[in-house]
């Protein structure tokens, strides 16, 4: 076996180790290495810049960092980089943790000295004793050797904390991920959709709870050597980080064999790259050079719309949730996701629905009447007629401005499509250059269009009834954690907006003037917003604000408010009129939650 390479590295205390392996890449196939993990007490592993890089094309691994604890329970860890990272760099942390006390603790931030902005890609977790998360930064400011990053825990945890710096990255990366998690001999991340470029790095980690040395058999020499951090003490978890610089599109995953049963977690993430000259060496260029071999690109206008939006307006998008009460999210482990946005932004508080009927709910938001009087005008006539641009995408509606009521499967219901019942519906869908009520494509066109040269400024975004928290549980229906109860289904819609939000906040749009409001229709109470506008009985309600203003990080927003609040707020951004209640002051307005 050429090039077959294996290596037993035994740990009694304080070494650092690095075990060698790595992933091998075929075509069109899913990536396996194999990992034979044993027993020990510590396993840590730098990786310095300048060793064990992992090139191809303009991607390449330039060095890595890490940290472990070393007794008892922390609720921050902090690493430092031996050598700064490179400016523009694609950093990508890998951490694992684990308790006993019961309550599963996840990450709830990712900062480092040089105030980057950290954005989840994939999470896995094994009951309530073990997680494990991919965090990135695209186009990251250069960390020096004086300063590191810093997790951040939801409760105290033993930590490990591996840290990629990586070059050659676009500018809105992620594409791919999986996760999962169990008990056994044998470990996995589970395995990814197939990658959506030949040109991308895969970045994977598999953690334990118990006290390992580890056997790693490597593929052919030239892939990269896994990391490995271990913490100590008798609450053990460990952690090993790979990469791998991907040739050709293909479904991606990653193994290990352990020697004794463990509960293990899994997690992997692919990123997209460039196909720009290798950052180092630095060429010297003579005379210009002219091209040759690459063929040029026939370039296809994109449609020009009817009118331009003013310079400078916001980039907004709305996510509408289902029948949630605040204290079903906030502070709810089911929730680990949308727990971690609200410790990053900012959460309203004290925040309302206002009334038990979904539909109403909808329209409220849009239109600034539940449509009982009834309103012809909504935010979406306003943005025509201002020229700024707009979507509304809506998960499992079959066609552009479908006008039935609801799928055979229930997937799709025309009462969680906003715009569905006003008179202008159907011509809504007579421009689709720069609006329309759509089918949602999935995260990575979404991230697409937003990013083309004619992006939306305004999105409307719904999910299907599997991932809105609700499910409506008629006959026929798909989604499988209906029989699971109430905290499957807000642990599903948790994980959908972190596969679909996570791409989103990492992009160029979000990154100009970004805005993100996830928000419910309804609670399970009769609480309304003292004052507000009648029946004022929806419930209290969770909404956050996701905001590219650091002024908006980490903040919590105290004002009363409902949905009509929250309307306001979207007219004020863009300058347009209040419609409806929205106009008065006794609905609060959201505006000062933008940052």
């Amino acid at each position: 076996m050429r090039g077959r390479l294996a290596t037993r590295v035994r740990v009694d205390g304080a070494t650092n180790s690095q075990l060698g392996g790595g992933f091998r890449q075929r075509p069109g196939r899913a990536q396996n290495i194999g990992l034979l993990v044993a027993g020990a007490t510590l396993v840590l592993g730098v990786l310095t810049a300048g060793q064990n890089v992992e090139a191809a094309n303009s991607v390449a691994v330039t060095g890595s960092f890490g940290a472990a604890s070393t007794s008892g329970t922390v609720t921050t860890l902090n690493a430092a980089p031996s050598t700064a990272t490179g400016a523009g760099d694609l950093l990508v942390a890998t951490i694992r943790d684990r308790t006993t006390s019961g309550v599963l603790s996840t990450v709830t931030a990712v900062t480092d000295t040089a105030s980057n902005h950290w954005v989840q890609a994939v999470r896995g977790n094994e009951g309530k004793q073990a997680d494990q998360e991919i965090w990135y930064v695209a186009g990251g400011k250069s960390i020096a050797t004086s300063g590191g990053v810093t997790v951040t825990m939801s409760s105290g945890a033993t930590i490990a904390l591996t840290v990629l710096d990586i070059t050659g990255a676009v500018a809105s990366p992620l594409d791919k991920t999986a996760s999962t998690g169990g008990s056994g001999t044998s470990g996995t991340t589970g395995t990814t959709a197939s990658t959506s470029q030949s040109s991308e790095l895969a970045v994977a980690a598999i953690g334990w709870n118990s006290k390992l040395t580890a056997i790693a058999t490597a593929g052919d020499a030239g892939y990269t050597t896994p990391v490995v951090e271990q913490t100590t003490g008798g609450n053990v978890a460990g952690e090993m980080t790979a990469s791998s610089v991907l040739s050709a599109t293909g479904a991606q995953s990653y193994a290990a064999t352990f020697s004794q049963s463990t509960s293990f977690t899994g997690v992997i993430a692919t990123f997209e790259v460039g196909s720009g000259p290798p950052p180092t060496p630095t060429p010297t260029v003579t005379g210009s050079p002219t091209a040759s071999g690459t063929p040029t690109p026939t370039i296809t206008p994109t449609p020009t719309p009817t009118s331009s939006p003013p310079p400078g307006e916001p980039h907004i998008m709305v996510i509408m949730d289902e029948n949630e009460e605040y204290s079903d999210i906030i502070g709810n482990p089911s929730a680990p996701y949308l727990n971690s946005l609200a410790a990053q932004y900012t959460s309203a508080t004290n925040w309302y629905s206002i009334e038990h009927i979904s539909g109403a709910d909808y329209r409220d938001l849009v239109s600034g009447y539940d449509n009982q009087p009834g309103s012809t005008t909504t935010i979406v006539d306003e943005l025509i007629k201002a020229g700024i641009p707009w979507k509304a995408w809506m998960e499992s509606m079959p066609s552009n401005c479908y006008t039935g009521s609801q799928t055979p499967d229930y997937t799709y219901d025309a009462h969680h499509n906003p715009l569905h019942s006003f008179p202008n519906y159907k011509s809504y869908c007579n421009n689709l250059a720069t609006e329309g009520v759509v089918p949602y494509p999935g995260a990575s066109s979404m991230v697409s269009t937003l990013d083309s040269a004619n992006p939306p400024d305004y999105v409307w975004l719904t999910p299907n009834t599997c991932d809105d928290m609700h499910a409506d549980g008629m006959a026929g229906s798909p989604c499988p954690q209906i029989k699971y109860g109430s905290q499957a289904l807000i642990t599903a819609g948790d994980t959908w907006l972190q596969n679909n939000l996570g791409p989103v906040i990492a992009s160029p749009w979000f990154a100009a003037n970004g805005i993100i409001i996830i928000t419910w229709d309804e609670g399970s109470s009769n609480l309304g917003l003292p004052g507000g506008t009648a029946p004022d009985n929806g419930g209290r309600i969770a909404t956050l604000v996701i905001s590219s203003n650091p002024a908006n990080h980490g903040k919590v927003y105290t004002g009363p408010g409902d949905n009509f609040g929250t309307l306001r707020a979207i007219e004020e951004a863009y300058g347009v009129g209040l419609l409806g209640h929205s106009a008065g002051t006794s609905d609060g307005d959201l505006k000062p939650a933008f940052g």
